[in-house]
């Protein structure tokens, strides 16, 4: 049997996340001392290692804890198990293209303030800065449309 130090040890996990995740239910079998200090046999402990896993793949606490129940239920729910593995995949080349198109984004912004600290003033800036000098004459107006001068 494992103390929770021991645990924190061998998985790396810390002690907030281990005890948050005793408290959701995701270790199951976890036993109690005399003291009532919790601790963890070795199948606790390969369990925890999967859990870290499942996170890694970004997984939300609730998709870890139905995914540790299908667990529980043995071969019959491999199916379900890797139609999670699956949808998670997805959600993960989702997100990767939205990362990759962001990148991207990035980049050209970064080489338009590399040309334009090398004096070369992008098209995009000459827009960006004619929009932004229409929104500020719209802005003059409006304020002095709003604000009362003073009457003194």
């Amino acid at each position: 049997m494992y103390t929770v130090k021991e645990v924190c040890e061998l998985t790396g996990i810390s002690y907030h996340t281990l005890k948050y995740y005793c408290n959701q239910g995701l270790i199951p079998d976890v036993s109690r001392d005399g003291a009532n200090h919790r601790l963890f046999s070795r199948e606790n402990v390969i369990w925890i290692h999967a859990l870290l896993q499942l996170r890694s793949f970004h997984m939300s606490i609730e998709e870890m804890r139905e995914f540790a129940r299908l667990c529980q239920q043995g071969e019959s729910a491999v199916p379900a198990k890797l139609k999670m593995l699956e949808a998670r995949e997805e959600e993960l080349l989702r997100q990767q293209e939205a990362l990759n198109e962001a990148m991207k984004n990035l980049k050209q912004c970064e080489k338009e303030y590399r040309d334009l600290l090398q004096g070369n003033i992008p098209e995009s800036f000459t827009l960006f800065r004619d929009l932004c000098a229409e929104k500020a004459e719209e802005d003059d107006g409006v304020q002095k449309e709003t604000i009362p001068e003073n009457q003194n």
